[in-house]
């Protein structure tokens, strides 16, 4: 799968889905979910499809910001549209 670390974190940035860049965190407050969530797409078959894209960044999330099951509940949606805009083409 062909996703580029600037992509991720770009994306990630845009959607701030703990409003930490909206509360005036730096703009790489993101960079380790971004490098976490690169690296663990980088090992994904090119035929995998958003689903493992989805539980992968919900995985990473849910670790770093320890996360309950409905704190993460609430950012599905947020993970939903950023999958979605990851697996768009350039």
């Amino acid at each position: 799968m062909k996703i580029s670390y600037e992509k991720i974190e770009s994306l990630l940035t845009k959607e701030d889905i703990e409003g930490l860049i909206g509360l005036g965190a730096p703009q790489d407050e993101y960079e380790n979910e971004a490098k976490k969530i690169y690296e663990a797409i980088l090992e994904l078959p090119d035929s995998d499809n958003n689903i493992k894209v989805s539980r992968i960044i919900m995985d990473i999330w849910k670790q770093s910001f320890n996360l309950s099951k409905e704190e993460l509940k609430q950012r599905l949606p947020f993970i939903e549209r950023l999958t979605k805009s990851l697996l768009i083409e350039p």
